[in-house]
């Protein structure tokens, strides 16, 4: 998801795209905005209608290691939440 409501960004997991960055003019966008990694979507290309613009290779790359390690994040806080779970059933188990 892409907002210009740029005081919505967060450390570490979003970008901003600042009117004074080299590519802004390539995004297509018309104020600062930021592309929230944390509200991604997959959608189908037919519902796409068109493309507004683009972002330089170096911070498409930039994107695709954050979304990567959000992902990872994501997959650790799981598995955490995966073993406390099973721990609280273990201890109600054998607390009886």
């Amino acid at each position: 998801m892409i907002s210009s409501k740029t005081q919505q960004f967060i450390s570490d997991f979003d970008f901003i795209i600042d009117e004074k960055d080299n590519d802004f003019e390539l995004s297509g966008l018309k104020k600062s905005s930021v592309i929230r990694i944390s509200r991604l979507a997959v959608v189908e290309n037919s519902l796409l209608i068109g493309r507004i613009g683009s972002v330089s290779e170096i911070r498409l790359s930039k994107i695709y290691e954050r979304i990567i390690f959000s992902q990872k994040l994501l997959m650790l806080y799981k598995c955490i939440l995966t073993v406390r779970i099973a721990s609280l059933f273990a201890f109600r188990k054998y607390s009886k």
